[in-house]
């Protein structure tokens, strides 16, 4: 006779938090702005919500491989813009995005020590807009496998079931969206958005493109573009 068992899940610890890092998931991004507006809570009290999730989750799941958040205090306490997002915590994608004085590996070790010392076009946009970078998705090495693993900081695990991967190679950017570390998450869509709708579907979220861009000798390019060259950016987000 057969017997079923259950999936070794990401176990569920939403019971052991409190107060906002409880109430943080019944929020997306735009409500715990609105949150922060109305002076409800503080950019300081979400990002310490943040943080509990986090130490929670992501020993399980490896979704995130660069932490600062100590960075990011001090980027609230330096002041924030009055964007539409201002005083929400947010994790970028640790391949071809750069933050000035943090690592962007690209989960390889030939980058692992590689420190930033600019802004990328879109890290100012994400400043501008008063999100606040907390740390680094995992993904695999330069971005190149269809799962994210990598030798630099090893294997991103699916929340849903950990023996099963998260995809690629936006894995680690999907992971934590079920683990509600943070409300929504971008990514370039490689490859006709294969690097991005891969991790989404394993993931079980949502994604929506927003558009199309090609390299052209180090150049951002918008328009039309071979579809082997195609990158596509997007938002993925947890229904």
């Amino acid at each position: 006779m057969s017997t079923s068992t259950s999936s070794p899940r990401a176990a569920d610890r939403s019971r052991e938090f409190s107060g906002l890092a409880a109430d943080y998931a019944n929020y997306d991004g735009l409500g715990l702005a609105d949150l922060i507006a109305k002076k409800k809570i503080s950019p300081l009290e979400l990002l310490h919500a943040v943080r509990q999730r986090v130490d929670a989750f992501n020993p399980q799941l490896n979704a995130l491989c660069h932490l600062f958040f100590d960075r990011a205090e001090a980027q609230i306490n330096a002041g924030l813009g009055t964007g539409p997002f201002r005083g929400v915590p947010y994790a970028l994608k640790d391949l071809g995005q750069y933050l000035a004085g943090t690592i962007t590996s690209a989960g390889s070790r030939i980058w692992k020590d590689s420190v930033a010392d600019f802004d990328s076009t879109l890290v100012e946009r994400y400043k501008h807009a008063g999100l606040v970078t907390f740390g680094k998705t995992n993904s695999p090495e330069l971005g190149l496998t269809t799962t994210t693993e990598s030798v630099l900081f090893c294997q991103t695990h699916n929340p849903w079931n950990l023996e099963r991967t998260s995809g690629g190679s936006s894995g680690g950017s999907a992971a934590m969206l079920p683990a509600e570390f943070y409300r929504w998450h971008t990514a370039a869509m490689a490859v006709v958005r294969s690097g991005f709708q891969r991790p989404v579907v394993a993931s079980s979220v949502l994604s929506r493109p927003v558009g199309a861009y090609r390299w052209d000798r180090g150049n951002l390019k918008v328009g039309t573009a071979k579809r082997s060259a195609l990158n596509q950016g997007g938002y993925a987000s947890r229904s």
